[in-house]
């Protein structure tokens, strides 16, 4: 429950410091900045992190399963993988300042791993 709490938390927070430029679709506004404090300051997809701590989290939760939560975690990362990399490469596109920011903060997900 409290890996749950804290990806929502994440996700809460991640959504806060982007403000303007949240958006559920893969869209860059007008003006749009590339936003590289709070937690995006340590990784570049923290919103997605955060989503994946709570769907993992809710499937041990309501399967009482390691291995059922290690399969959703195995599916998160194959579905979100493929999110991940098309948004990228938008911002890479749109936003000249996007390659610089990845350079200064090396992963997308885990510190130290992806």
């Amino acid at each position: 429950m409290l890996l749950a709490l804290l990806g929502a938390a994440l996700r809460f927070w991640a959504m806060a410091t982007l403000k303007d430029s949240f958006s559920r679709t893969l869209a860059v506004r007008a003006g749009q900045a590339v936003v590289s404090t709070g937690p995006y300051g340590v990784v570049r997809h923290p919103g997605y992190l955060a989503n994946g701590l709570v769907f993992v989290s809710t499937a041990l939760l309501v399967s009482g399963n390691a291995l059922v939560a290690g399969a959703c975690a195995a599916a998160f990362l194959v579905a979100w993988h493929r999110r991940i990399a098309a948004e990228e490469a938008m911002l890479t596109r749109e936003l000249p300042a996007y390659r610089a920011y990845a350079a200064r903060v090396p992963y997308r997900l885990l510190p130290g791993l992806y």
